[in-house]
Formats: C-alpha cells, sequence, structure tokens
C-alpha cells in the first residue's frame, strides 16, 4: 500500500468516525416539551438552535393559537386561548419539535385596603405554582353602592407560588369603598426556560432607624445567604404605633450576587401619620437558564 493511499484511507476512516459521534439532530427532534400556560398568555417558543421555522401548528386552536413570528424567522408565537390542552407543532430546518401545552386559568386572589392618605393598597396572591415576572391587572373602583367609580390597569411584578405582592393606588377626591373593589388577571410575563427558585428564606435582613426633622428614614440591609443571584422586590410595610398601615415602600432587587450584602434606604415623612415600626416583606427569587 503506497503513501497516498494510506493517506485517503485514513481520511475516510476520520470521517467515518465523525459521522459515526455526532448525535443525531432527529433525536433531539422527537422529543416532546410539556409547557403549562395560563388564559391569555402570549410567549415564544424555538428549537434548541434558533433554526429557522418552516411551520407551527396547534391540534387545537381554540386552545393554543400558534403563528411563526414575522420579525424573527427563529421564532413561533403561541397565545393561550382558552383553558385545555394541545399539542402545537414545530417544524424547523433541524427537524420538527413538539410541545404539549396544558392552558390553565390564572389563580389569583385580589384584595383592597384603605391605609389614608389617599391611597389603596392593592394586595395580589398567586395561588398558582408558577412564579411570574409580572402580572398585569385590570381594577375597578366601586363606591359602597357599587357603582364603578375607576377601571384601570395596573401591573404587579415579582409573584411567586403562594406568596403575594402588592401595589398602591392612588384615590385621591374619590369615595372608594374597598370591599366593593374587583381586579382580574389580564396577561403575564415570565420565562418558560428559566428555572424559578424562592429565595425569601436565603435572605437576611436587618433594620435600623434614624430620624430627621421631617422624616425618619430606614435602612434596610439584605445579605444573600443563597449560592444564587437574586431579583425581586422588598416591601417595607410602615406602621404606626396602633397598628395602622401609613405606606408601603418598594425596594428594587437586581443582580444581586451570592454571598453579596447591600443596603437600601426609604424615607418616611412625619405628615403621613406618626411611624412607629416597620415590617420586611420580600419577594425575591433566582431565575437561572
Amino acid at each position: 500500500m503506497n503513501k497516498l493511499t494510506k493517506r485517503i484511507l485514513s481520511v475516510f476512516l476520520a470521517v467515518a468516525m465523525i459521522v459515526t459521534i455526532l448525535p443525531p439532530v432527529t433525536a433531539q427532534a422527537a422529543k416532546t416539551k410539556s409547557v403549562v400556560l395560563y388564559k391569555g398568555e402570549v410567549v415564544e417558543v424555538s428549537d434548541n438552535f434558533y433554526s429557522t421555522v418552516k411551520s407551527v401548528s396547534s391540534s387545537k386552536k381554540a386552545v393554543v393559537a400558534a403563528k411563526k413570528d414575522s420579525k424573527r424567522n427563529y421564532k413561533a408565537i403561541l397565545t393561550a386561548k382558552k383553558a385545555g390542552k394541545s399539542t402545537v407543532t414545530l417544524k424547523t430546518k433541524n427537524g420538527t419539535f413538539k410541545y404539549a401545552v396544558t392552558v390553565k386559568n390564572y389563580d389569583f386572589t385580589v384584595s383592597f385596603k384603605n391605609i389614608g392618605n389617599d391611597y389603596l393598597l392593592m394586595s395580589v396572591k398567586n395561588n398558582t405554582k408558577t412564579t411570574f415576572d409580572d402580572l398585569q391587572l385590570t381594577y375597578t373602583l366601586c363606591n359602597s353602592a357599587g357603582e364603578v367609580i375607576e377601571k384601570k390597569e395596573k401591573m404587579v411584578s415579582d409573584l411567586l407560588p403562594g406568596k403575594k405582592s402588592y401595589e398602591k393606588i392612588s384615590v385621591y377626591g374619590m369615595d372608594v369603598d374597598p370591599s366593593q373593589c374587583t381586579a382580574k388577571a389580564k396577561a403575564s410575563r415570565r420565562s418558560l426556560d428559566a428555572k424559578y427558585t424562592n429565595l425569601n428564606s436565603k435572605i437576611k435582613f436587618t433594620t435600623s432607624e434614624e430620624k430627621s426633622g421631617d422624616y425618619t428614614e430606614i435602612s434596610v440591609k439584605m445579605k444573600n445567604n443563597s449560592k444564587k443571584s437574586a431579583r425581586g422586590t422588598v416591601f417595607v410595610f410602615v406602621y404606626d404605633a396602633n397598628g395602622n398601615i401609613l405606606d408601603v415602600r418598594e425596594i428594587y432587587v437586581g443582580s444581586f450576587d451570592a454571598g453579596n450584602i447591600k443596603t437600601e434606604s426609604v424615607k418616611v415623612y412625619n405628615y403621613i401619620g406618626e411611624y412607629e415600626h416597620c415590617d420586611i416583606v420580600p419577594a425575591i427569587y433566582s431565575k437561572e437558564y
């Protein structure tokens, strides 16, 4: 066997080995991914390689509507229409991918409380097992006779499973009866590809106060005792000596790395009432891809 023949044979064997060890793309395409959506949610999906989408279809269009993204050819858009189940088939240049989609109705408990100073506190409890980055609500404010005074939309952030998040609503000049007010979830934002973890118990909080002439400054020291980067919102509930809520302030937490310490402060002005103490209610989590 001459040298040229040996070289040709060695190249052929090398190519054969590469073809043998490469995982076939169709093997990944055979897998079906289970996805839970909530009525009204609009999400994006793609294959693992972000390849061009040839077509996308839904086995039950009344449950999930599916279409190609007109601006990004590697994405498809799914819209959850009503509770039920549907199989979404995504055909790309790298093969066919399927999503077993279950659409559920939103499950949130919303309550309203008058906290004075022309503000209403809206409390939103997440009764699902899903973490939402944001939730868009349509709220309706009514008087004691049930007559509608105002109807608007409000965004509530950082809703962990089984936990509450809060928003203040200005009711200046309105005669609002909190017991007559209602709210309904309209849309939400979250990532299907991310893993969310509740870190509330992993964050250590220490508070200190310093009174000035017109206000009390509350310093909130936070230490991330978890092994993950944290994000979310810290709610500072401000009370008077009788246990009445004077105000609820928000501290936004972003990119709070593991082991780090940070301090944020809020000012409580005397005109809202005589401050006595505060409580810390965290909504802190990790979001990993």
